[in-house]
């Protein structure tokens, strides 16, 4: 996607547009585009752009890339104690077995 930013608004902007062309394409005013789910990665704003034009029942649908959620945990946390990266470690993994909680306020 090609956008000023990668924002809530934007997104919002995106999903919404692209139903928008579907009904005009299909000819079918009800279209919506309804997929079994969405795999992005783990910005807020992806999360919360899906949620506000397809509601919060699209949270159990959304997935993240198991190896972009640990890469950000070991980038954030090279500067920290191996203490603290062990844990983080066992955070990071305990969350990816958990749905994920999404902000959808814009």
């Amino acid at each position: 996607m090609e956008a000023e930013a990668e924002n809530t608004k934007y997104l919002f902007l995106f999903w919404t547009s692209f139903n928008k062309v579907l009904k005009k394409v299909s000819g079918n005013e009800n279209a919506i585009f309804n997929p079994a789910g969405w795999c992005t990665d783990m910005a807020g704003a992806n999360l919360a752009g899906i949620c506000h034009v397809y509601g919060d029942l699209a949270k159990s649908r959304i997935k993240s890339c198991e190896f972009i959620l640990k890469m950000i945990g070991i980038k954030k946390l090279t500067n920290w104690t191996q203490k603290v990266r062990r844990s983080a470690k066992i955070c990071t993994n305990s969350r990816l077995k958990l749905s994920p909680k999404i902000n959808t306020k814009m």
